[in-house]
């Protein structure tokens, strides 16, 4: 007898049964179903990565195996490298297809897809991957591309075609079957669980009460926990579509109490879109600028001050607080997120690179599109957008007036009063010994003089901005990651920036 005929299913960035066209063309092709999702050391070992992200993979991977396994059916967890699971399944069974999502990734994802995709080549396997996100691979330009996202945010949502098919058993299908790493069961309270279910949870919450409060609460460390649609972490893992959510707030929208807040928020998941695709489009941006000419601002690594940026160890409140808020919820608004990237590549003049790693293994919904663009533009390294390096004294003075966030995650510094808190190397020796903390002891002194250290670095930017190698770049950067109706607004507002 020949090998049995089935068809995969491999999950990536796709945790989900609903709305997930891997899953609902596999079962409707009528072969056996084998639903795969393989964690390899290859990721694992990445510095941008961090237990908190497979945590989170793990628990959405064991909410879909609590709905397939009250129908007889399972995913094959294993931690296992892509090319040997496959060969393996391959002495088993003959694969007609695998189903996945398009992965969009560093260029080690790259390299493995070319890898994979030659594999099945050679071996006669299909391999039918989705569109994700609205994003179309290595797109040469951005002509139509609103169109064709709107397109894809409005197309009907698939619904999952329900339990009655016949999968594959995983039992036995793989040495590293059944494995569990003790640290990937493990969950920390302060972050978000995983999964679909959760996700349905959190859209749900935001469109009936949270989302009221969704432009008020954007600036505030605090007030954004709660008043932002906290749906991050469910999107970069697909635990819940884009599509879903789209249609869902497009709907909630028509109501008048929310509609203000609901199509801002609409906007925001367009401009989410709009940085994955800038990856796809230019996966060089991941190593270099994204203007080349940028590269000779000559950042460096200075392993003193990166270190104490990393640990929150700056002497700067607002800084330090975001940095260990991060370390412990993997939460942070985008304003502190913006004001930390400025901060270590403007403030403390670190290569952008580095700094990339480092809070992409902090930030619980990393997904490598839109952080490496956000990164990049938040260091100014496109050579045409708006430059705002953000102040930490103003941000924690304005959003965090009563230093609560401060206070939250600096217990050091809570016996300072509110008029205090945001500067503390301004202590008088006399106000040190009364309240109780000693700068340099009890808290770092500022490891820089901001205002001496941000202008420096604020006049060497604009020197090299304004160099020709920099302008002469930016009609190629448009063309490929700009909608042609919005160039000749950059052209006119190229020579009017705004410094925060």
């Amino acid at each position: 007898m020949g090998k049995q005929g089935i068809n995969i299913v491999w999950f990536r960035r796709d945790l989900r049964l609903e709305d997930n066209l891997a899953v609902s063309h596999a079962i409707e092709s009528g072969l056996p179903v084998l639903f795969v999702y393989n964690f390899e050391d290859e990721t694992i070992e990445r510095k941008e990565h961090d237990l908190r992200h497979f945590r989170f993979i793990f628990q959405s991977l064991l909410d879909i195996n609590r709905k397939l396994s009250k129908h007889g059916h399972e995913v094959l967890i294993v931690k296992e490298d892509s090319d040997s699971l496959f060969l393996s399944l391959l002495e088993k069974f003959e694969i007609k297809t695998v189903f996945s999502h398009f992965e969009l990734g560093l260029d080690f994802v790259r390299r493995r897809r070319k890898r994979l995709s030659g594999f099945f080549k050679e071996h006669n396997i299909k391999w039918v991957e989705f569109p994700s996100n609205g994003i179309k691979d290595l797109l040469p330009s951005r002509e139509g591309w609103l169109a064709q996202w709107n397109d894809y945010v409005n197309q009907p949502i698939v619904t999952f075609p329900g339990f009655a098919f016949e999968s594959v058993p995983v039992q036995g299908l793989s040495k590293n079957f059944g494995f569990v790493d003790k640290e990937f069961t493990g969950h920390a309270k302060q972050f978000q669980p995983g999964g679909e279910g959760r996700a349905k949870v959190v859209l749900q919450s935001f469109l009936r009460e949270r989302g009221k409060f969704y432009l008020d609460s954007i600036p505030y460390p605090e007030k954004s926990r709660r008043g932002c649609s906290r749906l991050g972490p469910y999107l970069s893992y697909g635990c819940i579509s884009l599509r879903q959510v789209y249609q869902a707030v497009s709907e909630a929208a028509k109501n008048p109490e929310l509609a203000k807040n609901m199509n801002q928020y609409k906007l925001r998941l367009y401009w989410r879109s709009h940085y994955m695709q800038k990856l796809a489009s230019e996966p060089e941006i991941e190593k270099r600028a994204i203007n080349p000419a940028l590269e000779d601002l000559d950042r460096g690594y200075d392993p003193e001050l990166f270190n104490a940026w990393a640990k929150g160890e700056t002497g700067f409140p607002m800084i330090d607080a975001s940095i260990r808020c991060l370390e412990q919820t993997g939460y942070l608004n985008f304003r502190l997120r913006a004001m930390l990237v400025t901060f270590a590549t403007y403030t403390l003049w670190q290569d952008w690179r580095p700094v990339a790693d480092r809070l992409a293994s902090l930030f619980l919904d990393y997904e490598p599109g839109i952080h490496y663009g956000q990164i990049q533009a938040q260091a100014g390294l496109s050579g045409y957008q708006t430059l705002r390096v953000f102040n930490p004294m103003a941000q924690s003075e304005k959003y965090d007036r009563y230093g609560n966030f401060l206070r939250k995650w600096l217990p050091e510094l809570d016996p300072l009063p509110s008029g205090l808190i945001h500067r503390p190397w301004k202590l008088t020796p006399k106000e040190q010994e009364q309240y109780g903390v000693i700068v340099g002891k009890d808290y770092p002194k500022p490891v820089v003089d901001y205002d001496i250290s941000t202008r420096i670095a604020k006049e060497h930017y604009w020197r090299l901005r304004a160099r020709d190698e920099v302008t002469d770049y930016l009609e190629t950067l448009w063309h490929k990651h700009v909608a042609p109706e919005k160039i000749p607004a950059y052209r006119r507002e190229l020579n009017s920036p705004y410094m925060d």
